[in-house]
């Protein structure tokens, strides 16, 4: 959610979020994707409550399933919420969760291509692929 990590590794405040957010929402509204992916709590409440207009209950409560937001100027998207990859340095005992949140990232992913017809020459497009243009 933020471009840089702030001093002494601690968590973003609240209004450096909010001057790198216009950052974050460009990309979004530029790429307009089918799945966004929240890694912690931060990008979290950034999707689910500004972006989105839902609730947020923290990472530990949403992960593990996928939702359907509908977002201002990108339309419907798939979110799925997971931890930071970080945190299973800290705590080894997210990894198991973490793990199986990046396999129903992989389903979905899948599942989309499938339910699209799949892409140009049958292969998904990167954020590369897309700057090409």
């Amino acid at each position: 959610m933020v471009k840089c990590r702030p001093p002494n590794n601690r968590d973003p405040k609240e209004e450096e979020i909010k001057a790198c957010s216009i950052h974050t929402q460009a990309i979004i509204e530029l790429v307009k994707p089918k799945i966004i992916i929240t890694l912690g709590n931060h990008s979290g409440r950034y999707v689910f409550s500004m972006l989105g207009g839902r609730g947020w209950w923290g990472v530990s409560r949403m992960r593990g399933r996928i939702y359907e937001l509908e977002l201002k100027d990108i339309g419907k998207v798939l979110v799925i919420p997971t931890y930071h990859p970080a945190a299973a340095l800290y705590n080894p005992k997210v990894r198991p969760a973490l793990e199986k949140d990046f396999s129903l990232i992989a389903e979905a992913r899948k599942n989309l291509t499938r339910v699209e017809g799949g892409t140009a020459k049958g292969k998904p497009r990167s954020l590369l692929d897309f700057l090409k243009k």
